[in-house]
């Protein structure tokens, strides 16, 4: 089955079932990340997770799509906006029915240096930077919506986490590919 094949299967699956999955990367501390992302069986630990580092997926693919040198980093940045754009709000439409109150997501000041860092990096330097990020983000994220999905309090939330997980997988097995082309190139 090719990737794009894996991906339709895998939208029209969220389309179905009326969820579409965000996240990438989270927003706290590196300790308190690995944390967070490891066991947050709280909805509200969850949702604020999810919804801060949706947020930093989408900035941090904005500065890609204008500053990536390779076409398929670009290609990838264009498809992490998009389908992030969509995931925010699809999972904002999820929380609010799960009957859960979420708030505004901010970025910390973590991943403020991460968007500092993609905005100064080389010329040279972006594409690997950035796609060590999306490896490593969607990676967190994969174990974030993985870990809510068998051990959180909300049944409802557990049941989209659970449903993201498969493209967060075909996300992180794309940045995957793009960063090792990336090393084998240079």
């Amino acid at each position: 089955m090719t990737t794009r094949t894996l991906i339709a299967a895998a939208i029209a699956s969220f389309a179905i079932a009326g969820i579409v999955p965000a996240v990438a990367q989270t927003t706290m501390s590196p300790q308190h990340n690995a944390q967070t992302m490891a066991k947050p069986t709280t909805a509200a630990a969850y949702v604020a997770t999810a919804q801060q580092s949706d947020l930093f997926e989408i900035e941090a693919s904005k500065i890609a799509m204008q500053r990536a040198q390779n076409a398929s980093v670009k290609g990838f940045a264009q498809q992490m906006v998009d389908h992030h754009t969509k995931a925010s709000t699809r999972f904002t439409a999820s929380v609010q029915n799960a009957g859960i109150n979420a708030t505004t997501p901010q970025i910390d000041a973590e991943h403020m240096k991460k968007l500092s860092d993609l905005r100064n990096a080389s010329v040279n330097a972006f594409d690997k930077m950035y796609m060590n990020m999306q490896v490593e983000g969607h990676q967190k994220a994969l174990n974030l919506h993985q870990n809510y999905a068998q051990s959180g309090d909300n049944a409802s939330l557990r049941t989209a986490a659970g449903a993201m997980v498969p493209m967060i997988s075909e996300h992180l097995v794309y940045a995957q590919r793009i960063s090792t082309a990336l090393v084998a190139q240079r």
